[in-house]
């Protein structure tokens, strides 16, 4: 029965998946304004900017994923933690549930003795960094926004700030590992003790909030390039509350990649900031090709290089 489940919800989230994709299709098919908007667009120069911030954004998780993991002890190299960021990065865009999560964890497990409530431990701290941060920014970026588009209610900024300081106390909040802890089992006491070993590295917290942040400035130098090539005329504020919003919703993981969520969130926002609908949907959508892509032409060398030959045990 639960194997019946489980491809039940699979055949669920690729029908979903191909479902969004399909809708699309046809809305490229009936709606050719969009057509015009990328042929007058120069690819190549999107294409590069996208590059360098997928770049940017691999090299700052793979050094957040190092230090995170030296202070419980664990050393990962760096081109190893690349590979692995990258196999990650594509399992997850192109799997539902977090595949490529997975595969890091049963890496780590099997090379470095990391264990699931260890590695639990690492991957929440991660996801709450990644709240803390978009959350923080995008609430401060659209507060600022309002001034110039008198629009902009403060129910957004109030609810983003809301998630900021919720983040911030589950992050912060003291962990205590004393006792046997015999109502949570060994393997919670060791998602505590990971907890705390993370919380008492302050330099860890430091560098994954650096990259975070190193991550989002990348994606609002691409958003602003691509959305100049489309023809919109918007500012460097508007740009990074995309950006930081749509790096929230990538936390979304039911669908392969978040797809058709993120595009949607962007479409939805893009009438915030007086951006046309269908040219924020372009900037997204052209965006996540080229980062599958790029994904996708990695994924080969990254699983090359991860071969157990070439770890360091």
């Amino acid at each position: 029965m639960r194997i019946l489940d489980n491809r039940f919800f699979r055949f669920l989230t690729f029908g979903v998946g191909i479902s969004i994709i399909g809708a699309l299709l046809y809305h490229f098919n009936k709606n050719t304004q969009l057509l015009e908007l990328f042929r007058k667009a120069s690819i190549l120069k999107i294409l590069l900017f996208c590059f360098a911030g997928f770049a940017v954004n691999t090299i700052s998780m793979a050094i957040t994923q190092i230090a995170m993991a030296a202070s419980m002890t664990f050393k990962i190299r760096f081109f190893e933690s690349i590979a692995l960021s990258v196999l990650t990065r594509a399992g997850n865009a192109l799997t539902p549930f977090r595949m490529g999560t997975v595969y890091r964890a049963v890496y780590l497990k099997k090379h470095h003795q990391m264990t699931i409530s260890q590695f639990g431990a690492i991957f929440l701290s991660l996801q709450l960094v990644m709240i803390i941060s978009g959350s923080l920014i995008s609430g401060i970026s659209l507060g600022m926004l309002s001034f110039e588009y008198r629009h902009i209610g403060m129910e957004i900024p109030v609810l983003l700030f809301s998630i900021f300081v919720v983040s911030s106390i589950l992050i912060f909040r003291p962990v205590t590992t004393g006792g046997d802890h015999p109502w949570f089992g060994r393997y919670m006491a060791r998602f505590l003790e990971g907890c705390r070993a993370l919380q008492q590295s302050h330099t860890s917290f430091f560098i994954a909030i650096l990259g975070r942040v190193s991550g989002l400035v990348a994606y609002t130098i691409i958003y602003y390039f691509t959305l100049r090539e489309l023809g919109a005329e918007t500012g460097w504020l508007s740009c990074l509350f995309l950006a930081s919003v749509s790096s929230l919703t990538m936390l979304i993981q039911i669908i392969p990649g978040s797809l058709g969520i993120t595009e949607t969130v962007v479409i939805f926002l893009s009438v915030h900031v007086m951006l046309p609908p269908h040219i924020g949907f372009s900037a997204a959508l052209l965006i996540r090709l080229w980062n599958i892509l790029f994904m996708i032409v990695l994924t080969l060398p990254s699983w090359i290089y991860l071969k157990p030959t070439r770890v360091c045990k």
